[in-house]
Parts: structure tokens; C-alpha cells; sequence
């Protein structure tokens, strides 16, 4: 059930947590089968608290009205949010130059997030990403709307152990001419880098079939780390987008199983 926060000071209490902010209409199903999916052992605690973790835990959601957005500093047209409560846990301050594709180390100067806060961080990054929401940082706050494609890749975990071949020749009509690279590992040129195959065997997720992770590697790889990349950096890697996306198709419908984004949350919609 959402609880509604009105006035100021109710927002200004939410200060010191890092919040989710999510689109007006975002159910708490959306949120809490993504959490669930990526940590198995969450619960949920007191009918609004989301455990992930010793001392990290979601709390929401929040229905912030003007007043309370106000005291937490978040700006319009953001009003739906959960909160994190977690350690804080930083390292040394940034060198200056320094920049990430997701803006930590814009929201985070004096020293990232590291240990179990960044690791609640980075689900929170991870969910903004798919559910098309931003993350309000506690402390200096900081906006971040992480972009969807930033981290081009997923990860498919078949249902049957599959070989560096078998993966060549599944993924041939896909039209990615992949060739064997390694002893679990396949490349294939694309425009403005390569694509990587990588195989492990069962991680104990998929029932005894593998992960193929799949992943595109820049011709310049400080391209990746910028929060707003040139233009042509961003045409190739929506390319790459597409192209791993078809390659992931191909191995469901040969091996079966399921995909996981690089944050580890399950996708089911693969375009």
C-alpha cells in the first residue's frame, strides 16, 4: 500500500537516503518482483519494507506531495518513491576528470559508494533503468537518470549446457558471424567494436545448463564511461543493443531458459 508523505518536514526526513523515483503509475508488484527476482532471499517486512540485504532495505512506496518533494529534493515531476536505508560506505575522493556512464562520480565527489552501499545503489541504478526512473542521491542530491542503454549485454542461462560450436552455429542465422575465440569465448566484428560470447557452465541459476553472456566492447572504450557519450558512440552501441538482442532470442528458442540484464534482473520483453 503506498504511503502518502504531505509537507516538508515529512520530505525533509528522506535526506539522508538515496531514493527511487518511478514514473506516476509504477506498481509496487513492478518493483518488488525485480527486487525478489535478483535477490531470492528479500522479504518483505511490516507491509512496506523490502529487505535486501544485512543492513540495506527498501522502504515504499512513497506518494510525495508538493511539500514533501520540496524537503527531499526531488524535483518535478518525480512524486512516486521508495528509500533506501543502507550504511554509508565511501571511498577516496574522485580524481578530477574522472567520469561513469551512470553519473556516480558527479553525485559522488568527495569519495563513491562502495561495499554493501553501492551494491544497493547499483540495484536502485539497475531499476531506474528498467522501470524508466531516476535515482535521487542522498547527501549533495543528485539526479541520476541512468540510460537504458548504457550497459549493452545480457546474460542467458539455458536451460541445457551448450558449447562454443553450438553457440556458433544457433546464433549463424542471427546473422552474427562469430567465431571461436578462446576455450568458452566467441567474437564477431560490429561497427565501432566487437560482440563476446562468453560461456560458463551451470552457476547453480539455470538447472544445469549454462551462462552465455553476451556483450559488446567498444573501439573506444572511454567512450562507455561517459554520462553523455558522443552521438556516434550512442548510434553504434544502439546497434549493438539490437544485435545482442537477436542473438538472445535465438538461444531461448534453441536451448530454452532465461535472460538477465547485466544487473542481474530477469527480462522478458527482448523486443
Amino acid at each position: 500500500m503506498t504511503e502518502c508523505l504531505l509537507g516538508r518536514a515529512r520530505g525533509a526526513s528522506l535526506a539522508g537516503q538515496h531514493l527511487l523515483l518511478l514514473p506516476e503509475g509504477t506498481r509496487e508488484s513492478d518493483v518488488t518482483g525485480l527486487v525478489v527476482a535478483r535477490h531470492p532471499g528479500a522479504a518483505v517486512h511490516a507491509g512496506a519494507e523490502l529487505r535486501i540485504g544485512r543492513h540495506a532495505a527498501l522502504h515504499g512506496p512513497l506518494h510525495l506531495d508538493a511539500g514533501a518533494a520540496s524537503g527531499a529534493e526531488v524535483p518535478s515531476p518525480w512524486r512516486l518513491a521508495w528509500a533506501l536505508t543502507s550504511p554509508v560506505e565511501r571511498d577516496d575522493a574522485v580524481l578530477p576528470g574522472l567520469s561513469d556512464r551512470d553519473g556516480l562520480t558527479r553525485a559522488f565527489p568527495g569519495g563513491l559508494p562502495v561495499a554493501g552501499e553501492r551494491r544497493a545503489l547499483d540495484l536502485l541504478l539497475g531499476l531506474a533503468r528498467r522501470l524508466r526512473g531516476a535515482v535521487r542521491c542522498a547527501g549533495r542530491g543528485a539526479l541520476l537518470a541512468p540510460d537504458p542503454l548504457a550497459w549493452p549485454g545480457l546474460d542467458v542461462r539455458t536451460a541445457r549446457p551448450v558449447g562454443p560450436a553450438a553457440v556458433a552455429a544457433i546464433l549463424a542465422p542471427a546473422g552474427a558471424p562469430l567465431e571461436v575465440a578462446g576455450e568458452q569465448v566467441l567474437l564477431a566484428p560490429l561497427a565501432g567494436g566487437c560482440l563476446e560470447v562468453v560461456l560458463e557452465p551451470d552457476d547453480g541459476l539455470s538447472g544445469g545448463g549454462s551462462t552465455a553472456a553476451l556483450r559488446w566492447w567498444p573501439e573506444e572504450p572511454g567512450e562507455a564511461e561517459h554520462e553523455r557519450p558522443s552521438l556516434a558512440y550512442r548510434e553504434q552501441r544502439a546497434a549493438a543493443v539490437v544485435a545482442i538482442s537477436v542473438m538472445a532470442r535465438h538461444l531461448l528458442g534453441a536451448c530454452g531458459g532465461s535472460v538477465v540484464d547485466v544487473g542481474g534482473l530477469p527480462v522478458r520483453d527482448l523486443g
